[in-house]
C-alpha cells in the first residue's frame, strides 16, 4: 500500500524535522479552530450576492471541515482521531443526528480494506512474501542493476496487497544483506578489477534502499487495496456520485502506471543517479540460494495463503463475469471478507488446531484507517445534505475554460508536493468533497480530478518525512538527505508526468458518465434512519 500509514505519527529521521513537525502540530491545534471561526463569519453573507444561498447549517459544516482539514494536514492529533469529530460535533451543531453522522463509519468499503489488511498479514505471517522475493531475485540474476531491479519488482508486487510500511520493513533486511555481501566481496583481492570500488559499493547501497522505498510507494497504485487514498476515493465516488468503480476497472489505470513507473524509477536509479558499473556480485546467487534454503520447504501456511490470495485476486478481477455466471450479486467487499474468513478457517495444524492466521496476528492491524474513511465520508455527506457542495462548486466555475489535461497536471503537481510534508490519506480525504463540488461548478466529470489527486498523493519521493518507506530508507544511513532530495525531485517530476498522462488517457475507463453529477449524501437504511 502506497504512500503512507496515516494512523500514527510518522517517524522523524532527524531532530530538525522533529522540531518542525512539533511546531506544525502546536500551530495546527490553535490554527484549526481560528480558521474555522474566520470562515464561518466570512462566508455566505450578503456580501456574496452572486453565490448560491448557504444555510446556517451549511456554514457550520464548512467551519468543521476547515478545522478537520487543518488538523489532518498538520497532524495535530492522530488523523484517525480527528476523523471522529463529525460524530461528536455535528449533532452539537444541530446538523443532522447522531445516526446520520455515525452511519458512514460502517460503510461497506471499509470491509474491502479490512479484508486486504488480513490477506497482507497472512502473507507476512506465513513467510510467503520472503520466499517470493528471494525467488524473484534468483530469477533476475546477480548483476548490480538486475539485483536492484529484482528487489524493486518483488517490493512493488507485495506492496499491491500489503501496506507500504510493512512491505519496506520486510524487504529492507533482504536488501541490506545483499549490500553487506557486496561490501564483503569488494574487499577481496581483484574485486576492484571487476569494477567493485568503494564508490560502486556506495551507489549500490543507495540504489537498493531507495529502490525498496520507492517501489513500495509505486506498487500501491496498482490495486484499490494498495493504498489508503485509493479506497478513500472509491468510497466517495460510490456514495456521493453513485458510481461503481470495480477492482478490475481500477487496475486498468493503476497497473499501466506501475508497469511504466517502476522500470522508469529503476533506470533512473541504476543508470543515472546511482550507477554501478561493475560485474556480477561474486557469490550473489549462492547467498540468495542459502537464504532460500533457510526457509525450508514450502509450508502448509504458505500454500494455503497463496491459494486464498490467488482466489481473491482472480475473483476481484473477474467479478462481473463470475456474478453473471452464478446469477447472484458479487461485490469486491464480499470477496475480501470471504478470503479473510477463510484464512481463519483453513487448518494447518490439528493438535492443537491452528489456522493460517490467528486473531492475535491481526490485533495490531491499523484499525484507525477505518475511522479515517468513516470520518471523511461523514463530513462529505453533511456537506452534501446542507448544499455546501453546490456553494463550493460555484467558486471554481471560473476555471471551466481550462483544458482538462492542464487541470489534471496542476492538481497532480500540487498534491504531489503537498504530500511531501503531510499525510497523503489526509490530503485526499479533505479534497474529495471539494473536487466533487468543483467539477459540478466547472461542468466537467469529477472522476479525472479525483483520480489526479489520489494518484498524485502516491508520488512523494523527495523528503525523508514524506512517507514511512522514505524514513525507513533514510534510517539505514545508506543515503543522505541530500541524495534523497536530488533523487526524489526527479522521481516526483517523472511521476507527475506519468500520472497526468494516465489520468487523461485512462479516466474514461472508470465508470464513465455522460455529464457531471452533483454529489449527494449516502442514503441510510430504513432501520437506521433518524426518528
Amino acid at each position: 500500500m502506497t504512500n503512507s500509514e496515516p494512523l500514527s505519527p510518522r517517524p522523524a529521521p532527524s531532530s530538525t524535522f522533529s522540531r518542525l513537525a512539533q511546531a506544525a502540530q502546536w500551530s495546527g491545534l490553535i490554527l484549526g479552530p481560528v480558521l474555522g471561526l474566520l470562515v464561518y463569519t466570512s462566508i455566505g453573507g450578503p456580501s456574496d450576492p452572486a453565490m448560491p444561498a448557504l444555510t446556517e447549517s451549511g456554514k457550520r459544516v464548512i467551519a468543521l471541515a476547515v478545522v478537520m482539514a487543518t488538523w489532518w494536514l498538520t497532524e495535530t492529533i492522530p488523523v484517525s482521531i480527528t476523523a471522529l469529530l463529525p460524530v461528536a460535533v455535528l449533532p452539537l451543531l444541530d446538523v443532522g443526528t447522531i445516526q446520520s453522522a455515525a452511519a458512514p463509519y460502517a460503510d461497506k468499503v471499509l470491509f474491502l480494506f479490512l479484508g486486504g489488511f488480513i490477506i497482507g498479514e497472512a502473507l507476512r505471517q506465513s513467510g510467503l512474501h520472503r520466499r517470493l522475493a528471494l525467488l524473484t531475485l534468483l530469477a533476475v540474476g546477480a548483476s548490480p542493476a538486475r539485483m536492484v531491479g529484482g528487489i524493486m519488482l518483488a517490493t512493488g508486487f507485495i506492496s499491491m496487497w500489503v501496506s507500504n510500511t510493512a512491505t519496506t520493513i520486510m524487504m529492507l533486511p533482504i536488501g541490506l544483506s545483499m549490500v553487506a555481501l557486496v561490501e564483503a566481496r569488494s574487499r577481496l583481492p581483484g574485486a576492484s578489477e571487476s569494477g567493485w570500488t568503494a564508490a560502486a559499493v556506495r551507489n549500490f547501497g543507495a540504489a537498493i534502499v531507495l529502490g525498496i522505498a520507492y517501489a513500495a510507494s509505486i506498487g500501491g497504485i496498482g490495486t484499490p487495496v494498495g493504498s489508503p487514498p485509493n479506497l478513500i476515493m472509491l468510497n466517495y465516488v460510490q456514495h456521493a456520485l453513485h458510481r461503481d468503480i470495480g477492482f478490475g476497472q481500477w487496475m486498468l489505470v493503476g497497473m499501466p502506471i506501475v508497469a511504466v513507473f517502476l522500470p522508469a524509477a529503476w533506470l533512473l536509479l541504476t543508470r543515472w543517479l546511482h550507477p554501478v558499473r561493475a560485474g556480477e556480485v561474486p557469490g550473489g546467487r549462492t547467498m540468495l540460494r542459502d537464504e532460500l534454503s533457510r526457509l525450508g520447504p514450502v509450508s502448509r501456511a504458505e500454500r494455503a495463503t497463496l491459494a486464498v490470495f490467488l482466489f481473491a485476486a482472480a475473483a476481484w478481477i473477474f467479478r462481473k463475469f463470475i456474478a453473471d455466471a452464478i446469477g447472484r450479486p458479487l461485490t469486491d467487499e464480499g470477496i475480501a471478507v470471504i478470503a479473510a474468513i477463510s484464512l481463519f478457517v483453513i487448518p494447518i495444524g490439528v493438535r492443537p488446531r491452528r489456522a493460517v492466521i490467528e486473531y492475535q496476528h491481526v490485533e495490531s492491524l491499523p484499525w484507525g484507517i477505518l475511522l479515517l474513511f468513516g470520518g471523511g465520508l461523514s463530513i462529505a455527506a453533511a456537506m452534501s445534505r446542507e448544499g455546501v457542495d453546490i456553494y463550493l462548486g460555484s467558486l471554481f466555475a471560473g476555471l471551466s475554460h481550462l483544458p482538462m489535461p492542464l487541470l489534471v497536471l496542476i492538481l497532480v503537481s500540487a498534491v504531489t508536493f503537498i504530500g511531501e510534508l503531510t499525510s497523503n490519506a489526509a490530503v485526499v480525504t479533505a479534497l474529495m468533497p471539494v473536487l466533487g463540488a468543483a467539477a459540478v461548478g466547472m461542468g466537467v466529470d469529477p472522476i479525472p480530478l479525483m483520480l489526479a489527486a489520489t494518484l498524485g498523493s502516491s508520488c512523494g519521493f523527495m523528503l525523508p518525512v514524506a512517507t514511512p518507506p522514505n524514513a525507513l530508507a533514510y534510517a539505514t544511513k545508506r543515503i543522505t538527505q541530500g541524495q534523497m532530495i536530488r533523487t526524489g525531485v526527479l522521481l516526483d517530476i517523472v511521476g507527475i508526468a506519468i500520472v497526468t498522462a494516465a489520468v487523461v488517457i485512462g479516466a474514461r475507463y472508470l465508470a464513465p458518465a455522460s455529464a457531471p453529477e452533483a454529489p449527494t449524501p449516502p442514503r441510510l437504511p430504513a432501520s437506521s434512519a433518524p426518528g
